[in-house]
């Protein structure tokens, strides 16, 4: 019997596309952005 794998409940991305980047215009920075990832990534692996 083949042991039966749960789906992940939430995926993250592993790097923010481009494109999001050119936030900076309306004031959210690439740093933002990037700390925003850590936490969204981190909260997936104890979610998950």
């Amino acid at each position: 019997m083949e042991p039966i794998i749960s789906p992940k409940l939430v995926t993250v991305p592993q790097a923010i596309p481009d494109k999001v980047y050119g936030s900076e215009k309306v004031g959210i920075s690439r740093k933002t952005h990037d700390e925003h990832l850590k936490l969204w990534q981190g909260y997936a692996n104890k979610t998950n």
